[in-house]
């Protein structure tokens, strides 16, 4: 009986070795925020800030800030919640510092248009804009865009006009429906297009175009 048990034993198959995994590395291919932007090119249009604050006097105010966007090569028209961001809300020039300090960390996580925009507006904390975060570039429009002079003596009119014009932004934007505009959303629409050629008096009718 032993004899035969030891002989079934050594009859059973023995175990294969284990193929040997292959790691294959495969490129990264999803980018929520954008292809990231090589360090000497943030860097490169940082300096080009630093300049502008050197020639004004290293502090500035709103009336600046339209220089300083299109040397970051930021919209002219984001500036108010560039310039809200950087000083934090609060009624004070700003410095290269709070500039620099807000562009290392924008830059940091936000790598195209859509996903910097929504950082400028929203903060850090959120991928989406509410119909809130809009209302602070669209105030600067009326105080600074030549074609809504006609506007910009009648204050009662502006709370209406404001909201007026981020109802049709989401109407044409937030396809989703959620109250929500996400950085994805952007992408597929031509808001941040129309808004980068304001150029056009009928401002109203371009957005309601978009």
């Amino acid at each position: 009986m032993q004899q035969n048990e030891i002989k079934m034993e050594s009859e059973w198959p023995t175990t294969p070795p284990l193929p040997k995994v292959q790691v294959v590395d495969v490129p990264r291919f999803f980018f929520p925020k954008g292809i990231p932007i090589s360090i000497s090119e943030n860097e490169a249009a940082l300096r080009r800030v630093s300049d502008v604050f050197s020639t004004i006097g290293n502090k500035v105010t709103m009336i600046n800030m339209a220089e300083v966007c299109r040397a970051a090569g930021i919209p002219i028209y984001w500036k108010r919640s560039v310039y809200d961001s950087c000083c934090n809300n609060l009624p004070r020039p700003i410095t290269i510092a709070d500039f620099a300090s807000w562009w290392n960390r924008m830059t940091a996580v936000a790598h195209d248009e859509a996903s910097r925009f929504v950082y400028t507006l929203a903060g850090p904390h959120r991928n989406y804009l509410t119909k809130e975060d809009l209302a602070p570039i669209l105030k600067d429009l009326i105080e600074t865009f030549p074609g809504l002079h006609f506007l910009r003596e009648a204050e009662e009119f502006h709370s209406r006009y404001v909201e007026t014009v981020i109802v049709r932004i989401f109407w044409a934007v937030n396809r989703s429906w959620t109250g929500r505009i996400t950085i994805n959303e952007l992408r597929r629409s031509n808001f941040l297009e129309v808004n980068n050629k304001v150029k056009c008096e009928d401002l109203l009718k371009q957005t309601i175009c978009l």
